[in-house]
């Protein structure tokens, strides 16, 4: 319902006197609306490294990025990070064969892990701390 036809069945009385009674608003069903992103994604996938500690030990782990923002980004990956951990992640994407690869950065936590949907491995979101950025580009000139 719109609001404008909550508004026009409303009858507005003129008389300060006088007293109506105010209808019961009619509750929103939250089904038809998705929640709003607060940055646009972006579904590519490419190799990812993520690094991470448990205690005294730290772990590498390989993922592919399943969708990728300026807040965040979903990976896939055989094995779990246990959700609330701190990561770094270096994203890699691949270039043309002028340019070369381009390496992203990014650090943030793991705010949810699930099942993945396949039946194998797992979809971690991992939601930055501060926006991804650009940690290198990589030129065939420039390599060494």
């Amino acid at each position: 319902m719109h609001l404008l036809d909550l508004t026009s069945s409303v009858s507005m009385s003129m008389n300060p006197g006088a007293e109506e009674a105010m209808p019961e608003p009619n509750p929103i069903d939250q089904r038809f609306f998705a929640p709003e992103r607060r940055y646009r994604r972006f579904s590519v996938r490419y190799p990812v490294s993520v690094k991470f500690s448990l205690g005294n030990s730290s772990f590498e782990l390989r993922a592919i990025s399943n969708n990728i923002s300026v807040g965040g980004v979903l990976l896939e990956a055989d094995a779990r990070i246990p959700q609330h951990c701190d990561v770094r992640f270096i994203l890699t994407v691949r270039g043309h064969h002028v340019i070369g690869p381009t390496q992203i950065v990014g650090e943030g936590e793991v705010v949810r892990i699930e099942p993945h949907r396949s039946g194998t491995g797992f979809a971690i979101a991992v939601k930055c701390k501060r926006p991804i950025s650009e940690l290198r580009s990589f030129s065939p000139s420039s390599a060494s």
